[in-house]
């Protein structure tokens, strides 16, 4: 079947998948999110990676309304139903929807989003003789800021941007350094 999308209880070809416009995640970057892989049709360490989503719905204070198991199962119907070998899931998880920086004043239903696909992080031949990387001046957001253990959305803007500077020296990844260097 290949690419496909659980979104808030309904299964879906990822392309025709849209979330709200006033979606928290969308206007903040107020949202988790899990990366995991898929080897020989099995969800490499699924578990853990809920655990520290959950972790994180928790300390950010998000009303999650599909228990851990109940999750667990979504994503592995999901994967079953996209008949994928090898692949992605991406798993993002979001406050709500509203306008505005304050909790209390949005609809605090989270949306859940559970995709299946395909990931290549970098070309054939770059796996097998390696590729160049550069250090960026894009620093990492220092954990006293926001603690490195919580996968936010918003957070990886850096990385993008950093991403960017790498690919302007011609090279295949950026290395980040702290903001002591």
């Amino acid at each position: 079947m290949g690419k496909l999308v659980w979104l808030n209880g309904e299964v879906q070809e990822l392309d025709s998948a849209v979330v709200p416009a006033a979606d928290h995640a969308h206007l903040y970057g107020d949202g988790l999110f899990e990366g995991i892989r898929i080897y020989d049709r099995k969800v490499f360490k699924l578990d853990q990676h809920l655990r520290r989503l959950y972790d994180g719905i928790r300390y950010l204070g998000f009303e999650m309304h599909i228990s851990q198991a109940e999750l667990k199962e979504i994503v592995l119907d999901t994967c079953k139903k996209a008949e994928i070998d090898t692949g992605y899931i991406r798993l993002n998880v979001t406050r709500g929807t509203g306008l505005g920086l304050d909790p209390r004043n949005i609809v605090r239903q989270p949306s859940v989003m559970v995709m299946v696909s395909s990931l290549a992080l970098y070309t054939s031949e770059a796996y097998e003789v390696g590729l160049k990387a550069v250090t960026v001046s894009t620093r990492v957001i220092p954990p006293q800021c926001l603690d490195p253990r919580l996968k936010t959305i918003g957070r990886y803007v850096s990385n993008i941007y950093a991403k960017m500077e790498a690919n302007r020296q011609g090279a295949g990844e950026g290395i980040m350094l702290n903001t002591e260097g």
